[in-house]
C-alpha cells in the first residue's frame, strides 16, 4: 500500500501534484521479493508519477523515519529502477522538462497507423472521450522507446510478467482514450513456412483507471483485425491468464457471430 502510481496530464498539474488517476499495484513480488515488503521505514510513501500519454516516469520517496540499526533499509529507488531499466527519473526538474516536451511525442504517435476507432463508453452516467487503437509497427524508431515506457507497468499488474528482449519483430498496440493512454498490447511476429507469418500476443494491460470499459476486448479485436489484414496464419497468446482467456473467448464469440450468415 505504500506504493502508488499517479497519472499526470502536464507540467502544471505535476507542479500542484494534481493526479488524473491514482492506483496501487497488483503485484510487487518481482521488485520487492516474495513477501512484497519494503523494510527499514516507518510512514513510508512511494509515489510514481506517469505522464498520462507518454508514460515517462518520476519517483518520489517520503517517510517519517528510516532505520539506522540492524538490517540496512531497502534501497527503494534502486529496486524500482530494475523494471524501469534505469529510466525512472528522480529529478523533479528533469521530469517537468520531459512533461513540457510531451506534446511533440504525442504528435508523433498521432501519425502512426490507426487500427480502429470507437466512441467513448458511458461510465457513472458520464461519457468518456472517444478513442482508438494505434499500431506502433515493427522496425519503427518509436517501438523500442514505447516498449521501454510501457513494459515496466506490466511487471506490477500482470502476474509473472517479464520484460521483453527487444528486436525488430516486436510491435505495439496503443489504446488511447482521448489524449490518455488507457491500454497497451505487445505483439511478436513469427515466420510461418513458406511465405506467411503468425502473431503472438505477448502481454496486454489496461491501466486500472480505465478498466471495466471494454478496452481489453477492443485490444483483442484490434489484434484479430491486424492478423486478418495481414493474412497471418494464426494468433497465439503467450501464457494466458484466466482473465486473458476470457477476453479472447468473448472476442472469438463476437467474431463468429458477426461472420455468421
Amino acid at each position: 500500500e505504500a506504493l502508488t502510481f499517479h497519472l499526470v496530464a502536464d507540467r502544471e498539474a505535476f507542479a500542484s501534484r494534481a493526479s488524473a488517476g491514482s492506483f496501487h499495484p497488483s503485484y510487487t513480488n518481482q521488485v520487492f521479493g516474495e513477501d512484497e515488503q519494503i523494510s527499514g521505514y516507518r510512514g513510508l510513501k512511494v509515489d510514481v508519477w506517469l505522464h498520462s500519454a507518454t508514460m515517462c516516469a518520476y519517483i518520489e520517496v517520503k517517510y517519517e523515519e528510516k532505520a539506522t540499526l540492524g538490517k540496512r533499509p531497502d534501497d527503494i529507488v534502486k529496486l524500482m529502477q530494475v523494471p524501469f531499466a534505469n529510466t525512472l527519473m528522480t529529478d523533479a526538474a528533469a521530469f517537468e522538462e520531459a512533461l513540457s516536451q510531451a506534446n511533440a511525442a504525442m504528435a508523433a504517435v498521432a501519425q502512426l497507423p490507426s487500427v480502429s476507432k470507437f466512441a467513448g463508453p458511458t461510465v457513472d452516467g458520464k461519457a468518456c472521450p472517444s478513442g482508438g487503437v494505434t499500431l506502433v509497427p515493427r522496425k519503427n524508431p518509436m517501438t523500442k522507446l514505447i516498449l521501454s515506457r510501457t513494459e515496466p507497468l506490466m511487471m506490477f499488474f500482470i502476474d509473472g510478467a517479464s520484460l521483453v528482449e527487444y528486436d525488430e519483430r516486436w510491435e505495439v498496440l496503443l489504446l488511447m482514450e482521448g489524449a490518455r493512454l488507457a491500454g497497451v498490447c505487445t505483439l511478436y511476429n513469427y515466420y510461418a513456412y513458406p511465405d506467411r507469418h503468425r502473431l503472438r500476443l505477448s502481454q496486454l494491460l489496461v491501466l486500472p483507471p480505465f478498466q471495466r470499459r471494454g478496452y481489453g476486448s477492443k485490444l483483442i479485436e484490434a489484434v484479430n483485425a491486424l492478423a486478418a489484414e495481414r493474412d497471418a496464419l494464426d494468433v497465439t497468446v503467450e501464457d494466458p491468464t484466466e482473465d486473458m482467456q476470457r477476453l479472447r473467448d468473448v472476442a472469438d464469440l463476437k467474431r463468429i457471430v458477426s461472420e455468421a450468415p
